[in-house]
């Protein structure tokens, strides 16, 4: 079975990767934005889906991999040493 850290390495760059990726889709959505009709259909939908992806990214940082207590005296003794 793995370990906590183990499985917390592989998440933790699927969430940077997934942050990346939404705030392309919210920079995509704000440049269309200028390119369609304000309060056409196409409009209120690129809107749903900024408000999606602004939220998917609000989650993931609530929800970030910060180290744990134990890993940050981990990192702080590797850099220590010489």
């Amino acid at each position: 079975m793995r370990s906590n850290h183990e499985l917390r390495v592989p998440l933790c760059m699927l969430a940077h990767d997934l942050n990346n990726k939404l705030t392309i889709i919210i920079g995509s959505c704000d440049l269309l934005e200028d390119e369609v009709a304000l309060g056409s259909e196409c409009a209120k939908r690129l809107a749903i889906i900024q408000k999606t992806a602004q939220d998917m990214v609000r989650e993931i940082r609530l929800r970030s991999c910060k180290p744990t207590e134990k890993e940050t005296a981990k990192i702080i003794c590797s850099v220590a040493e010489p």
